[in-house]
């Protein structure tokens, strides 16, 4: 998996267009490799979790992902700040008041 995210940031030209569909294709391996990871492999997961956030702030999977990484290590305030952000970015979808919920009886 880690040899596709090679490859792909090696695909990156000189042109502006060409980098920024490299870009996106890139993006994409990323959150898969994330997502595949989150629930077995959290510590993995998490800072690639965290440069999606910085790369497309405004991506709500990201934040659950985020949120799910660090709930996975137990950093559940921090999880409750990636869902809030979620919720800002997304307040009609569910999830992000799920996890947040599971994350509040794990405080609890």
């Amino acid at each position: 998996e880690k040899s596709i995210v090679y490859k792909e940031i090696g695909k990156l030209s000189a042109s502006s267009e060409q980098e920024f569909s490299c870009s996106l294709e890139l993006l994409n391996v990323i959150y898969t490799l994330a997502k595949k990871s989150v629930s077995k492999h959290s510590e993995k997961a998490l800072p690639l979790f965290h440069l999606l956030t910085l790369m497309i702030p405004d991506h709500y999977d990201s934040w659950i992902g985020l949120g799910m990484a660090f709930q996975q290590e137990d950093r559940l305030l921090e999880a409750l700040a990636a869902y809030e952000k979620a919720q800002r970015l997304s307040p009609d979808h569910p999830l992000h008041a799920l996890y947040s919920a599971k994350c509040l009886l794990e405080l609890n």
